[in-house]
């Protein structure tokens, strides 16, 4: 018999997976338009230019170490490169705003058609006259404790300035912009009002035991609350911006959800279910319940395509936008999936409000520097990646992100802090639209001055297509991470178990047999082909995480070693840097095309 051929992969050492996030997103040059001058404009004569530049517009906001504004920069102490070359400003406003009469009802400037950005005119960049607000509110408790409901509310209530334009999206349905804000008020405490009671019947309609678990519409009823919510006696006008979207198809988890509704009819009835679901699996000891899981797979993947139609939502209107983002999950990944390049295409800063609660071990901002001993559980590495997320997103869009705040106070601050500014624009050095993704970093001289701008931009007026592939995988393996129990639609034994110990710390190397028959394997152009995503961590004896790491496989079979596989499993082969031999290694696979997963903690002896 043929002896079968293991695939080797190799991953990178890492402590978490936030730790290993993408740092880098991406944006299109944007058309400089014109406008009015502004007053508090601080900015020399009118250049004059040249048509058909490409002029790269940066919007930047810089505060103190108190995050009060720095209004009176000046433009030499501003240093701009572009992947990795300095550029030569050749324009720069400053400004500041003020609050200035403006009749209720006005809309906001709407963005030109796009068009290539090396075909443009660079007329004279001009300070903004207002800000353009969008407020996002993702799914689950947003009220309680964090007063996420309350700090919007407050924001358009006490903060914004009478030419400030702002827009509500939740759901799936958002308000147009307007600066009536009495109107845009009047729809936020109907929300504060009535959304906890119609997340817990969303909840009960995609999880309950007597609902199907695979629906991604909303129910007539539950759709008639959120527009009566939205609608009111003299809201402003609304519109349906998209479904309430899942993951594609749902079928791990909706098999995980037939098994508990089998245990709860079993138990009703006085027999203990025997099934593989209920099995504890011991990531560091404690997990969350299905129905927990399940919620949040669902909040987070809705979330998720909400910000996708916000930024497409704010895209054509000129100049700069700001998102605030408030949620009680966060986000399973951000920049790496082009969430972060399509935000920054459209010239998006994305702001984020966690209101959820942080885990006492989680330090934003620093816990990727942590060391992994602090991190025992991969529920608690579960909750750092979805906080990490946030604000990475909000880091690399020019925005900023609040986890440890009170939802009022970290508003408060972003208001302040967006209500000066600099619009600096430059030509390329390399002129040439190659479609190329272009890293921006900017530094001023000054000490103790921190500044917020988006990081990057597409030379493309093509917008950048988020990844959704990878979104999904990431957001179903934390996911599973953090249920803390067996998920056994993907099953697989281990072969191999072996520690190399080496001079600069070590190799643990793990072998498996996959059962190939739930995989999505498709044939094309001869060969099967599919792909799988593997999670392994490593924990000791006192449960502490040792290393991680993320393996993707490309299967490509031949009919012969498609037989084979199918017949006695798919053989992997998944070496790691240890600088200790693990106790403990839990594993997580996941097939995107057929949506399932496995997971189990397997003993090293």
């Amino acid at each position: 018999m043929r002896q079968r051929r293991p695939l080797v992969l190799m991953a990178a050492a890492g402590v978490a997976v936030a730790a290993a996030l993408s740092l880098f997103a991406t944006g299109d040059a944007v058309r400089a338009a014109a406008a009015p001058p502004q007053s508090q404009a601080q900015a020399g004569p009118p250049p004059t230019f040249r048509s058909d530049v490409l002029l790269v517009p940066i919007d930047i906001r810089a505060v103190d170490r108190r995050g009060n504004p720095v209004t009176d920069l000046r433009q030499d102490e501003f240093v701009i490169t572009e992947n990795g070359v300095r550029q030569t400003i050749s324009q720069f406003v400053a400004f500041h705003l003020e609050p200035v009469p403006t009749p209720a009802g006005a809309g906001p400037v709407p963005k030109a058609s796009p068009t290539s950005p090396l075909s443009s005119s660079a007329g004279p960049l001009t300070a903004p006259s207002g800000r353009v607000f969008l407020i996002v509110l993702g799914r689950g408790r947003l009220q309680y404790p964090g007063k996420g409901v309350d700090a919007v509310l407050s924001l358009v209530r006490d903060r914004l300035l009478p030419q400030d334009q702002v827009a509500v999206m939740a759901w799936n349905r958002a308000t147009d912009f307007t600066n009536d804000h009495a109107k845009i008020l009047a729809v936020l405490e109907r929300l504060r009002d009535r959304h906890e009671d119609i997340e817990q019947r969303l909840d009960f309609h995609f999880f309950g035991e007597h609902t199907e678990f695979l629906t991604i519409d909303y129910p007539d009823d539950i759709q008639r609350s959120i527009e009566e919510t939205f609608r009111g006696s003299s809201a402003v006008a609304s519109r349906q911006v998209g479904n309430a979207r899942q993951a594609p198809a749902a079928q791990g988890i909706g098999r995980l959800a037939e098994e508990r509704a089998r245990a709860q009819r079993l138990a009703a009835v006085g027999i203990e279910s025997e099934s593989p679901a209920s099995v504890q699996a011991d990531f560091g000891g404690f997990g969350k319940g299905l129905d927990e899981m399940a919620a949040d797979q669902a909040r987070i993947a809705q979330d998720f395509e909400k910000l996708v139609l916000g930024i497409d939502y704010l895209r054509r209107i000129e100049g700069e936008k700001h998102l605030l983002f408030i949620t009680e999950k966060g986000l399973a990944v951000a920049t790496d999936v082009g969430l972060a390049a399509r935000a920054n295409h459209a010239r998006v800063a994305i702001h984020t409000v966690h209101v959820g609660g942080t885990d006492p071990t989680i330090v934003p901002g620093r816990t990727a520097a942590l060391p992994a001993q602090i991190l025992p559980t991969a529920a608690t590495l579960s909750s750092l990646a979805r906080l990490q997320a946030l604000r990475e997103l909000a880091l690399e869009t020019g925005g900023q992100s609040s986890s440890a705040q009170m939802a009022p106070a970290a508003v408060a601050r972003l208001e302040r802090a967006t209500r000066a500014g600099y619009v600096i624009g430059y030509q390329p050095v390399r002129s040439v639209a190659d479609r190329s993704y272009r890293r921006i970093d900017v530094k001023v001289t000054r000490p103790g001055v921190t500044v917020s701008y988006r990081h990057g931009y597409f030379a493309d007026p093509a917008p950048p297509a988020v990844d959704r592939r990878r979104y999904y995988t990431e957001m179903r393996m934390t996911g599973a991470a953090g249920y803390g129990r067996n998920i056994t639609d993907i099953r697989w034994r281990v072969t191999q178990a072996t520690y190399n110990r080496e001079p600069a710390g070590g190799t643990f190397t793990l072998g498996l047999l996959v059962e190939a028959a739930p995989l999505a394997l498709k044939q094309t152009d001869g060969l099967w082909k599919g792909t799988l995503a593997i999670e392994m961590m490593m924990f000791d004896e006192r449960d502490r995480l040792l290393n991680r790491g993320r393996f993707n496989i490309d299967l490509k079979l031949d009919d012969t070693r498609y037989r084979d596989y199918m017949a006695n499993g798919v053989p992997l082969t998944l070496p790691l840097p240890a600088r200790l031999k693990p106790l403990k290694v839990g594993l997580i696979v996941y097939d995107y095309d057929a949506d399932l997963i496995g997971s189990s903690v397997v003993t090293v002896k």
